[in-house]
Order: structure tokens, then sequence, then C-alpha cells
């Protein structure tokens, strides 16, 4: 064995029951036996190996041995399984008493004359955990950071997959059932609609098929081999081209019913999404364009309002008119420090600016007996502008419709102030039905 002075050994040669080493630091040469009995007081004394590793093997047990290496000493056990070499490491010595990892290393001797692979379970156990690991909000989160989506997206998806499937966010995704997604594309159906329905379950479907791609199943194929959203194939509904506005008859209680919701006095929370509601009808701004504006997109001084961030793509300036500006100067005395022009009441959208304020829309519905979406009203200022027999081009470029293979539209130069008197006309359309509604009562009321 190694002299008290020597820390480590060089291997010099290897016969068959020794090695022939050099002794660190002593430079002495000598035999070291390459099977022992392995006790602790033995595998104390075997000197570490300062380059590479050395097996001494036990010879009570032959396939059960140490591997000494720079700094540990590591108990295995070695056979070959279906003619292939396995090697399983039990654990270090010192942790491991030399009886205990004898022990263990005959119940894997055990599993390994069955044919049993210790080696490809133990690699099959951590992939069916990591594959188990992925849940829908991982796969939810690196679908949104792996797609250029568009801030509007992101916050639309945020919203419906919360609203949907926020109870399934910690579910693995491999444990996503067609039952499961059957029942839940009945059950918003029957809340929110077929067609939300469908959107819902369009991005579910699109997470699982980039998870499929991007993620490794349990037995090294894809995540998910069949996407659970297949089973909708036949339930999705035929898409249908929506034509619902808000008639020239209903509008007047409509606004009515806006200005008695503002300016209620135990309700002036209400204020901020009337505000919205009447900027919708009044710019034909989508959705998310108008809830996420900020002050520093409105121009005062040259009356303009700018969306940067657009379905399109293209900046949206649009002229605004007089009773927009005074809208707008009104929100901006009661927006306190906020950089949003329709900051979320009681601060519920952790961004801070207003969602569809789907509460308000159903107070004036209740209220006026008027059904309408936010892109009913966009519907409403569009018909309004073809009412006011407003060119097509001009129209379109109120509502930042791409002109898409129409040679002449290349060659209109656009200028914000060209847009000033057609929205104007319809702003003045929208007035005159405002006044109207002054000497009504609201529909309902006694």
């Amino acid at each position: 064995m190694a002299t008290p002075r020597d820390t480590g050994v060089l291997i010099l040669a290897k016969e068959k029951e020794r090695y022939l080493v050099q002794g660190v630091p002593s430079g002495e040469e000598y035999y070291l036996p390459r099977r022992l009995k392995l006790t602790k007081e033995a595998v104390d004394r075997l000197p570490v190996q300062p380059f590479g590793q050395r097996i001494h093997w036990d010879s009570e047990m032959p396939c059960f041995g140490i591997v000494i290496g720079k700094e540990a000493k590591s108990y295995i056990v070695q056979k070959d399984v279906n003619g292939k070499p396995i090697r399983v490491t039990i654990g270090r010595h010192g942790i491991w008493a030399p009886d205990e990892a004898r022990k263990e290393a005959r119940k894997r001797l055990v599993e390994m004359d069955k044919g049993v692979d210790p080696v490809e379970q133990e690699r099959l156990a951590k992939r069916a955990m990591k594959a188990r690991s992925i849940t829908l909000r991982i796969a939810y989160d690196d679908y949104k950071s792996s797609r250029n989506l568009k801030p509007n997206t992101i916050l639309d998806y945020d919203h419906i997959v919360k609203r949907v499937f926020d109870d399934w966010m910690g579910t693995p995704l491999m444990d996503i059932t067609k039952e499961m997604v059957d029942a839940r594309h009945k059950q918003t159906k029957e809340r929110s609609g077929h067609p939300y329905a469908d959107y819902a379950m369009r991005i579910l479907s699109a997470v699982i098929s980039d998870a499929s791609i991007r993620y490794e199943g349990p037995n090294g194929g894809a995540l998910v081999s069949d996407n659970p959203c297949r089973i909708l194939k036949k339930a999705w509904a035929k898409p249908v081209r929506r034509d619902t506005k808000i008639s020239d008859d209903d509008l007047p209680q409509w606004f009515k019913t806006l200005d008695g919701l503002r300016y209620d006095k135990e309700r002036p929370e209400l204020a901020v999404g009337c505000d919205y509601l009447e900027l919708v009808v009044f710019t034909g701004l989508r959705r998310n364009e108008a809830a996420t504006l900020q002050w520093d997109q409105i121009d005062f001084a040259k009356k303009t309002l700018t969306v940067r961030e657009t379905k399109n793509g293209e900046v949206h300036v649009l002229p605004i008119t007089d009773p927009i500006v005074s809208l707008l100067e009104r929100r901006k005395a009661e927006a306190a420090e906020s950089p949003w022009v329709f900051p979320s009441p009681g601060r519920k959208n952790p961004d801070g600016h207003l969602m569809e304020p789907r509460y308000v829309g159903d107070l004036v519905t209740a209220a006026c007996g008027v059904k309408f979406t936010i892109h009913d009203l966009r519907r409403t200022f569009a018909t309004a502008g073809a009412g006011r027999k407003i060119g097509y081009y001009d129209l379109k470029r109120l509502l930042n419709h791409k002109m898409n293979g129409d040679v002449t539209a290349g060659y209109i130069i656009d200028d914000v102030e060209d847009l000033r008197e057609p929205m104007q006309r319809i702003t003045d359309y929208f007035m005159a039905l405002k006044a109207r509604a002054q000497g009504m009562k609201l529909a309902g009321a006694s």
C-alpha cells in the first residue's frame, strides 16, 4: 500500500491483478491490488488518483467496486445487460458504508440479471419528470416569448387565457385531454358565445402545437403527440362576418344612458368606462387601441391622436374634433398622475390601464335595452361615415384599414388634415343624436 507521505498515485502499468503505481509526492514505485475486500479501513487507505480514475473491485462480490478519482471515491456496480456493459454509480464513500453499498449493489444486480438496464430506466424517469414539469403556464409563456406578438395581442391573449384556462395553468401540458378540451369549449361557448370559445381554443391549440416541437416527451418524441384540440375540428363555428351596430333609432337612448352613468355621483368609477365607450364610437378605434391610449399619444395643440401599435402595423394618426378634445380634457383632469387616458378603476389591471369595460357595457344595456360589443361601436362609426357620404378611401384611412393590392391607394399621400373635415361630419352626426336625446326618458323609466 502507499506510504504515509503519499497523498496520491500515478498508474504506471495495469496488470491482471494489480496496478504498478508511483507515489505522489514521494515518487516511489510500488504495487496496489486491483481486487481486495472493500472494507471501510481498506477504502480509507486507498490513495486518490491525481489524474484520471482507477477501479478496485471487491474480492467477495466481483461486480461490485469503487472508483478512485482526484477528490472522491464512489461505489459502483457493473454487469453486462443484453450484451452491453452497464455501470451504475451507487454513491460516495463516506456517505455510503461499504456494507450498505454492497447491499444496494446486490439489488441492482438482481434487476440487471433480469435484463433491466437501470441507467436507461433512470434516464427515462428523468425525462418523464422533465416532461411533466412542462405546465400550461410554462408552455404559454415560452410561446409568447418565441413569437413576435404585438403588445395588444399579448394583452388580448392574457385576458382570454386567464378567463378561460386559469385553473389549468399549473396542469402538466401532457395531462390535458380531449375530454377536458371538449368540456371546456362547451362551457365557454355557453358563457361567452361560440366565436369567443373558438378563439380561446385556437390559442390553446397554438400553444400545444408549439410545445410539441419545443419540448421532448417521456419517450423521446414530441411532448404531445396528438393535439387534444383536434377533437373540436367539427365543432368550430363557421366564420360569419358580423354586421351588428347600434342603429340610428337606438343611439340617442344609448348616449343618454352613458351620460346618466357617467355623472352618477354614487359610482364615480363608471365615468372612465363611459368615456372609453364614447371615445370608441366617436373615433372608430379598435378595443385595445383605445384602452391603451397614453397621454403622450394626444397632441392637444394640433388636435391629433396617434396610435403606434396597430393591427396592420402602420401608425394611425387621427384628427380629433372639439367634442373629442373636451372628453379627453375631462379625462386628463380626472386621471391624476396616471400615464393612461383610461386608467383601470381600482387597479384591477396590473398594467394600469382599462381592460374592456364589460361591466359598464352591461349596465348600459340593462338601462336602455341596447345590446352591443366594443367592435359594434367601430362598425357604428363606419356606418355613420358611409351615411355622411364620406369617400371610400377617406373612410378606410379613418378606420386604418390596409389597402392591400389597391394600386390607386398607393398614389394617395396621407395627410391627417385631409381627414379633419370627414371626421367633423361624423362627429356632427353623433352630436345631433346626443342633442335629440336630451328630452328623452330612459327606456324602461317610469
